[in-house]
């Protein structure tokens, strides 16, 4: 329970998710043209 010794084990993994969800927005965005498959089923 030493929160001071050692990093939480939780906490690598949302590390790694808010750096995969930067890098997959960053790519969604720096790619207007290009239209995910999945969003024409989303919208109907």
């Amino acid at each position: 329970m030493n929160r001071k010794g050692s990093r939480p084990h939780w906490d690598g993994w949302l590390t790694v998710a808010t750096i995969v969800l930067a890098v997959v927005s960053a790519w969604i965005w720096a790619d207007p043209d290009t239209e995910p498959a999945a969003a024409p089923v989303t919208v109907r």
